[in-house]
């Protein structure tokens, strides 16, 4: 497993809250103030239902389906690829987590929070 902080377009400088995992399976996924937004794996591609949380939230997801191909432009794009059946809405997140509160390393790796 790989994560690393996104860049900032302006800057170049490390944005934090906004992550990247690669997992050796071949998934990736994206993730803004400790939740999971996105997951990418081959053709398939999964959005959590609280993909449009935010506006930083919706600028980096934009970033990190472009770096895989995936041309959406704007969040109406994204929700006319979902109404065609080009993109999942799935819960990618703990069952009962909030969003902004689960911690995605922890999820990825199946550990138990600390007590």
């Amino acid at each position: 497993m790989k994560a690393y902080s996104m860049r900032s377009d302006r800057s170049c400088n490390r944005v934090p809250n906004q992550v990247i995992v690669n997992l050796r399976g071949g998934a990736n996924y994206f993730c803004s103030y400790g939740t999971t937004i996105a997951r990418v794996k081959g053709t398939t591609i999964m959005l959590d239902e609280h993909w449009q949380h935010s506006r930083t939230t919706s600028k980096y997801l934009h970033q990190f389906l472009n770096r895989y191909r995936y041309p959406w432009g704007n969040c109406r794009d994204i929700q006319r690829a979902i109404r065609e059946g080009n993109i999942i809405i799935a819960n990618l997140n703990l069952e009962g987590s909030t969003p902004g509160m689960s911690n995605p390393r922890r999820d990825f790796l199946n550990e138990s929070p600390p007590a």
